[in-house]
């Protein structure tokens, strides 16, 4: 795939900025659709998503891993935040390299779940839950 995101076509004093986003966008268009015509999108896009589904399902595994034991109430948090944190760390890494997927790495991971593993829950009559937001109360009836 051709790296359009960072062509500009020359500038010279006399142009005006409409001028310059219509190159731009036109080039951009004629990129994505050479791209997409080429005998190399189907393959690109299969592997694509194949890699993002993996991550996906690795980067879920990791967010309960990490929440797991004394934070397991907050795991739907942990996963959401771990996901998050993904799609972050894919928008500052896509703009200089498009092929490329970035995720947390197991070493990592194994440090998180290690020092989450080490929290309690209550520290001395203060408790956590005002920090990392109220866990589901399972034995509390829903009123209106």
């Amino acid at each position: 795939m051709r790296r359009w995101l960072f062509r500009l076509p020359p500038t010279d004093p006399s142009s005006r900025g409409n001028v310059e986003v219509q190159t731009v966008l036109r080039n951009l268009v004629s990129d994505l659709r050479a791209d997409l015509l080429s005998a190399k999108a189907v393959p690109a896009l299969s592997a694509g998503f194949t890699s993002g589904l993996g991550l996906l399902v690795a980067q879920v595994a990791f967010g309960t891993f990490i929440f797991s034991g004394q934070l397991a109430l907050y795991a739907s948090q942990g996963v959401g935040l771990v996901l998050f944190g993904n799609f972050a760390a894919c928008l500052v890494i896509a703009p200089t390299r498009p092929a490329a997927i970035t995720g947390l790495t197991p070493a990592l991971v194994i440090v998180m779940a290690a020092i989450g593993s080490t929290l309690e829950l209550d520290f001395g009559g203060v408790s956590c839950r005002a920090s990392l937001g109220r866990p589901p109360d399972r034995d509390r009836r829903h009123r209106l």
